[in-house]
């Protein structure tokens, strides 16, 4: 028989550091279209036909994962070496990039009450992804035991090679901030599941203690309607605004500088403090490699703090700009005259 529905697997706990979306590098839009349903991998059920693998908190996350993924490629904000590098291990399959949600449950300890944001957040950074194909994640026939048996050494070393593509830093995100948090990237939250979770729509408020964990992917503008993936069918269901949120926080998925767009692309138009375009990409890769490293620490492709300051060290450096530009606008331009310099580099770099 069946085992019996249970919206469960989050395990709540304190905050377990101080970042928080809004005041963090990583708080800055890059899918103007909040968006992220057409990046999302097919759903999955976390309840199998014996077990329910309590990995509620880990299927989010997964399924989190893969969407930024898809978004990255999508936007050419990787280089050509990642994707090869991706395809080679195995992620990238017919419907998109893919990763394990049980591979992320079995080495952040999940248990039979489930886990915490944080022990499954920090996973990815600690242990890396394994493709769904070395490990699938619906539980099917299997017992507790089967699903979380150790994972092979050969796999956990497979999984860390993924750390040297992309990083997976990650933050809360306070309720009221949801909707400019999309803009960055899905939010992760935790709640109570009410007696209509599987029939209702929308989900009507329904306060109690956190228990579940799912993924908003999108605000709908008209009825203002949260949008959420789920493990259990409907796997996307509406939400009211209304309905508690006791927890929420969202992994910001970054390529390291080496694995973004590179050179010998050249940079094709003039850039801006604030912008989002391959082109700052192309440029943080070239700033970094002359050795102004404030570049890698904003999100691929934006132009944000780390970046102005390492485009005003590389005015100051190569005297591509005014006395006037250089103290007035202090890094927040990239105009014909800095650009120019950027691509000659660019051009003599070349093999």
């Amino acid at each position: 028989m069946k085992h019996p529905l249970r919206n469960t697997g989050y395990v709540h706990e304190e905050r377990q550091h101080e970042r928080v979306f809004g005041a963090t590098p990583f708080s800055e839009p890059r899918n103007t279209l909040r968006n992220w349903k057409q990046f999302l991998s097919p759903a999955e059920r976390q309840s199998g036909a014996v077990i329910d693998a309590m990995d509620c908190v880990s299927f989010a996350k997964s399924h989190d994962l893969d969407a930024q993924v898809n978004w990255l490629i999508t936007s050419h904000l990787l280089s050509q070496d990642a994707l090869n590098a991706l395809n080679a291990l195995g992620f990238i399959t017919p419907a998109g990039f893919h990763c394990s949600a049980r591979f992320i449950a079995v080495v952040s300890g999940t248990t039979q009450q489930g886990n915490t944001f944080s022990a499954v957040a920090n996973a990815p950074q600690t242990f890396g992804l394994l493709p769904e194909a070395d490990l699938p994640s619906e539980p099917g026939s299997m017992t507790w035991a089967q699903y979380y048996a150790p994972v092979p050494q050969a796999l956990l070393d497979k999984a860390k090679r993924i750390k040297q593509i992309l990083s997976f830093p990650w933050q809360y995100v306070n309720t009221g901030d949801i909707n400019g948090a999309l803009l960055t990237a899905p939010v992760q939250i935790a709640t109570a599941v009410g007696p209509g979770w599987n029939t209702q729509d929308p989900l009507q408020a329904f306060d109690g203690p956190p228990q579940h964990s799912t993924l908003i992917y999108d605000v709908d503008d008209a009825k203002k309607y949260l949008e959420i993936m789920d493990q259990y069918n409907p796997f996307f269901k509406e939400m009211v605004p209304t309905y508690p949120i006791p927890a929420a926080m969202q992994t910001v998925v970054t390529p390291l500088v080496y694995s973004v767009v590179n050179p010998p692309g050249q940079l094709t138009k003039n850039l801006v403090y604030g912008q989002t375009d391959p082109d700052v990409a192309r440029m943080q890769a070239l700033l970094v490699q002359d050795g102004e490293p404030t570049a890698s620490l904003d999100p691929v492709g934006f132009y944000g703090e780390g970046t102005r300051k390492a485009v005003l060290a590389f005015q100051r450096k190569y005297s591509v700009a005014s006395w006037w530009t250089l103290f007035f606008l202090q890094g927040k331009q990239v105009g014909p005259a800095t650009r120019a310099k950027m691509n000659s580099i660019i051009i003599n770099s070349r093999p």
